[in-house]
């Protein structure tokens, strides 16, 4: 599963934010990130599902 890599992204850039000479170019990753999650999970997912929405997998029966 390749969705959660904007999450891991934005990891990186919250990591470049800290240190100062590269803050700005670390919260635009950051930003970045989080937005291709986003339209990952919310847009292109459901996109190529047959009813229109993100799969969850089912709990176990138990």
């Amino acid at each position: 599963m390749k969705e959660d890599l904007g999450l891991t992204l934005a990891a990186l850039g919250i990591l470049l934010a800290l240190h100062r000479p590269t803050q700005r170019l670390g919260l635009a990753t950051a930003v970045a990130g989080c937005l291709a999650c986003l339209v990952t999970v919310l847009l292109v997912i459901p996109a190529f599902n047959a009813d229109g929405t993100p799969r969850t997998p089912k709990p176990p029966n138990a």
